[in-house]
This record gives structure tokens, C-alpha cells and sequence, in this order.
């Protein structure tokens, strides 16, 4: 799960967004999302798109976009980050931000002068 959630969460936000759709079997406009969300239009549209790209969300003529992970698999860990996020959300939202840190602090040291 915390490998999912490295390569395809960015923040709460989007993680929300993808939990949102996958609650339920039906289309989307972004427009509904963010009624549901109320985050601003625009992330709640850049989030969704990095979905589609991820292959976890589909998007139809009419913009509407629908959860549809590319296997079964992905299903499955999908609706266990649910359930760990409606369970233990606190954990899920420190995975998020804490690996993210970690990856930023270990670049910005990687530029640090020491002396010899």
C-alpha cells in the first residue's frame, strides 16, 4: 500500500478524489467532485487527469471520468487504502506527507556544502 501510495498520492486531496470515485460505480463530471471535495476547480481538475494518466480513472467523451484501475489487483489495494484511511486516517495522511519530506530533504542534501 505505502508503494501505491508513493507512486500515484500526492496529498490528501487527491487521495480523497480517487476514494470518492472509487465509493461509487458511475461517472463524474469535475464539476460534481468538487461540489463533493470542495477543494478549487483547478486542482480538483489536475488531480483527476494524473488519475486518468495513472490508469486508475477513465474519462468519456462528456468529461465524465469513472474509477477503473487497470487490474484487479489495483482494485483491491485501492479499497484497502479505504478502509485504512477510514480506519487508521491519521497513519494514511502521515504516509503521504512524511515519504514526500523524506524524498524532498534527501534532494535539498544532496546540494549541501560540507567542508573536507
Amino acid at each position: 500500500m505505502l508503494s501505491f501510495i508513493d507512486r500515484h498520492i500526492e496529498s490528501v486531496e487527491h487521495l480523497e478524489i480517487l476514494l470518492l470515485l472509487a465509493s461509487q460505480d458511475r461517472t463524474w463530471t469535475a464539476a460534481e467532485i468538487f461540489q463533493k471535495i470542495q477543494s478549487s476547480p483547478a486542482s480538483v481538475e489536475q488531480r483527476l487527469e494524473s488519475l486518468v494518466t495513472a490508469s486508475l480513472l477513465d474519462k468519456d467523451a462528456q468529461n465524465k471520468f469513472r474509477f477503473s484501475p487497470k487490474n484487479e489487483q489495483t482494485r483491491h489495494i485501492v479499497m484497502d487504502l479505504a478502509e485504512a484511511y477510514r480506519t487508521r486516517r491519521v497513519r494514511i495522511i502521515e504516509a503521504i506527507y512524511t515519504r514526500k519530506t523524506d524524498a524532498v530533504r534527501t534532494f535539498a542534501d544532496a546540494f549541501k556544502f560540507r567542508k573536507d
